[in-house]
């Protein structure tokens, strides 16, 4: 999970705001960077930093804000807590801390985070505005991630492909010539 990309999208499960359930409200992708600190003791980190995060929600382009300190940092205007890392444990299926999350600059100038539900489902989004408070608070979203492939794997395997090309060609082409 160190060094890699991934890709995400972000479904609301309920109606509100203007749309229907399963209205996709995000995507985008991040990037995770080195290991965390060890949380639970058996010297083995089982949290990975997030050193680039992207994409768009709600048709507002958003960017990672805030540095990744290995502990919870507490954004610039107070909103919100953050600590901008990933879980890595074995049939876990939350993505982010129930206490903390993700920390996110938008386009339009707000701030937004995003952190999991004690529920091991569903996630909170949260937008604030300075001198308007948190102006939207989505509080049944799913976050669905998945691995891109890095460009060497996809490189490797064209030539593995081309590999296996040639060898055709030389074992059917001497056949038939």
């Amino acid at each position: 999970m160190a060094n890699q990309t991934y890709s995400w999208v972000m479904t609301d499960l309920v109606a509100e705001q203007g749309h229907d359930a399963g209205y996709v409200v995000g995507s985008g992708t991040w990037r995770t960077g080195g290991l965390g600190p060890d949380d639970d003791g058996d010297h083995i980190s089982d949290i990975y930093t997030i050193t680039s995060f992207s994409g768009a929600l709600y048709g507002l382009s958003l960017a990672l804000l805030g540095s990744t300190t290995g502990y919870d940092g507490i954004s610039s205007d107070g909103a919100f807590i953050y600590d901008n890392e990933i879980a890595n444990l074995p049939g876990f299926t939350q993505v982010f801390d129930t206490d903390s999350g993700v920390l996110c600059s938008l386009s339009d100038g707000t701030v937004g985070n995003i952190w999991a539900n004690g529920d091991l489902v569903t996630y909170n989004y949260y937008v604030y505005t300075p001198g308007e408070g948190y102006t939207v608070s989505d509080t049944n979203v799913t976050f669905v991630v998945s691995d891109v492939p890095e460009p060497g794997s996809l490189a490797l395997l064209g030539v593995g492909f081309a590999g296996l090309a040639l060898r055709y060609r030389r074992r059917f082409g001497a056949a038939a010539g």
